[in-house]
């Protein structure tokens, strides 16, 4: 799976000029049709497309950076849930403002903590590629 614009048109134009490369081997990624139609609350109806590594035979899906990986919700939903816990509301309060059921508020936050240190060294790249005047001390608790 790799992470790509939300706009189709984008991603076509990208894929046309053959700029996809294999996360496995660097090579160029040819286009392989279309992995299957997903429907994600909050961006509607996902058709994303697929590409497969003509040295490595392996097959790659080109998803859009609105939605995650085995999420039906959102990056901009789930994002609000993380807003609200951080700002003092249990994950009970958060599912019932953002009309989620409570499991799946309480998954998304215990994936988010796991992952808080990982997230948090690839934000503090992007921003180093950005502006690299700035410096960030990441460090896990």
């Amino acid at each position: 799976m790799i992470m790509v614009d939300a706009d189709p048109a984008v991603v076509g134009e990208r894929i046309r000029r053959r700029g996809y490369f294999c996360p496995v081997d660097g090579a160029v990624l040819a286009r392989w049709g279309h992995a299957r139609v997903r429907f994600v609350r909050g961006v509607g109806r996902v058709h994303p497309f697929r590409m497969r590594c003509p040295v490595c035979g392996v097959t790659h899906v080109l998803l859009p950076d609105s939605c995650l990986l085995r999420r039906a919700d959102s990056v901009a939903l789930i994002g609000s849930g993380f807003e609200l816990a951080a700002s003092g509301l249990g994950y009970r309060q958060v599912a019932g403002v953002l009309g989620r059921p409570v499991d799946t508020v309480r998954g998304w936050l215990a994936r988010g903590r796991e992952n808080l240190a990982a997230v948090a060294a690839l934000v503090a790249a992007r921003i180093a590629l950005l502006d690299p005047s700035v410096t960030l001390d990441v460090y896990a608790d």
